[in-house]
């Protein structure tokens, strides 16, 4: 009932979202380009893998699950250099990301995982950032996931 449940809020934002650009997340970088479609450039704070999540790290991106996701890599980043991510709040289309577990067939809320790789929301108590409702299913760790997106989504499993 409650994966329902977060389902139903995930999809309430992305449809809230409709025409609008839910970008605000990106501004706690600080030199980001936003583009049309919710794409964006900012320099890397490390390494970033594409498809991967990315998260602000003061003026640059870093790929880690240390703070709340802002967006998914569009490519392969090197530390200091210019990257470009589709924020998660403004794409205009699905997003492809890295999984940490196997997903089921069905829609499901994707939740912030192991690094910057998505998972099914866990049953063990803790915090975690919704970041879209899977629309593919994965066999393994490693594989991607076709992602219909949303603003990060904080979720708590007492």
């Amino acid at each position: 009932m409650k994966k329902l449940q977060q389902m139903r809020a995930c999809l309430a934002r992305l449809i809230a979202a409709g025409g609008r650009k839910l970008v605000t997340s990106v501004n706690a970088v600080t030199n980001v380009g936003i583009h049309l479609g919710g794409r964006c450039t900012a320099t890397c704070s490390g390494a970033i893998s594409d498809a991967n999540l990315v998260m602000s790290a003061g003026d640059g991106l870093i790929a880690t699950n240390t703070g709340i996701p802002i967006g998914v890599a569009l490519s392969d980043g090197v530390d200091g250099q210019e990257c470009g991510f589709s924020a998660l709040g403004g794409a205009d289309r699905t997003l492809r990301m890295i999984c940490s577990a196997a997903i089921t067939p069905s829609v499901q809320p994707i939740m912030v995982a192991d690094g910057a790789f998505v998972k099914p929301l866990p049953a063990a108590p803790g915090t975690y950032y919704q970041v879209g409702l899977a629309l593919t299913s994965t066999l393994a760790a490693g594989d991607s996931v076709e992602v219909a997106p949303c603003s990060a989504a904080r979720t708590v499993v007492t």
